[in-house]
């Protein structure tokens, strides 16, 4: 059940990073190509499906945009420094905002 509703929570997103993602990053030949494209849809769409407890926000695809430009060739490793690096980030607000 919790599967059916993390897909939900994608298909809600999906039109939000369909926003967000064209329009971001216009600096980098790489990262605002169609494959750039493609591939933060897909990290960020994973990130919110294993992420229940949190929400996307508009601004998460510049925290992954270093992660995808150096390891734009292998997503695996983008997507695992960018999950851990989001649960750090996300703790250290809780801690600051208590």
């Amino acid at each position: 059940m919790a599967t059916i509703r993390s897909f939900g929570r994608v298909s809600r997103l999906g039109v939000q990073i369909e926003v967000d993602i064209p329009r971001c990053h216009q600096y980098s030949e790489l990262l605002s190509s169609p494959v750039g494209h493609s591939k933060f849809k897909r990290l960020l769409k994973a990130w919110v499906v294993s992420h229940p407890e949190y929400v996307y926000w508009q601004g998460l695809d510049s925290l992954c945009a270093p992660f995808l430009y150096l390891n734009f060739n292998n997503e695996g490793l983008c997507y695992l420094v960018f999950y851990l690096f989001s649960v750090i980030y996300y703790l250290i607000l809780l801690c600051y905002s208590k």
